[in-house]
């Protein structure tokens, strides 16, 4: 229950979220972006890495390494924890903070107050895992139409 709880009050946090003013760039069609996922995670970095510049591409926004793009590239961190039950694996824990950041003096700052990332729980076996993976694609999914709607609605 309290799962169900957490996952309510996140909602808003994605459904809410509004296009803003420094989302916007002098070229909309490409934007960058940096993936770190921990080596715990039951998925690899390349694998998130493919579901985000699937997400792009969808999008018609080609994906390009963020320092290409250092006045502002979409940045996505996932920790993971995995539980056990009696020594064997129960579930997982994951946190994803998903936003946008940009390069000032050579140092990556995230944007504040605009974060797209989620805190999921699931079981071990494989549709969990993709579960887990759609949550993620559904963050990204957010960010972007954000992106999309700050570039190319009047």
């Amino acid at each position: 229950m309290r799962w169900v709880l957490c996952a309510i009050l996140l909602l808003p946090a994605i459904t809410f979220a509004e296009p803003k003013p420094w989302m916007q760039r002098e070229n909309p069609n490409e934007l960058g972006y940096l993936v770190s996922v921990q080596p715990e995670c039951p998925f690899t970095q390349e694998e998130i890495s493919a579901v985000l510049e699937g997400e792009f591409l969808r999008s018609s926004v080609e994906p390009v390494n963020w320092a290409s793009t250092p006045d502002l590239y979409m940045n996505l961190d996932v920790s993971c924890l995995g539980r056990t039950t009696d020594g064997q694996p129960s579930d997982w824990s994951i946190s994803s903070s998903l936003g946008f950041a940009v390069i000032i003096n050579r140092e990556p700052m995230l944007y504040a107050g605009l974060e797209y990332g989620s805190q999921t729980n699931a079981g071990v076996g494989a549709s969990s895992i993709q579960f887990i993976k759609d949550t993620i694609t559904s963050g990204i999914d957010a960010a972007l139409a954000d992106f999309l709607k700050a570039n190319f609605d009047e």
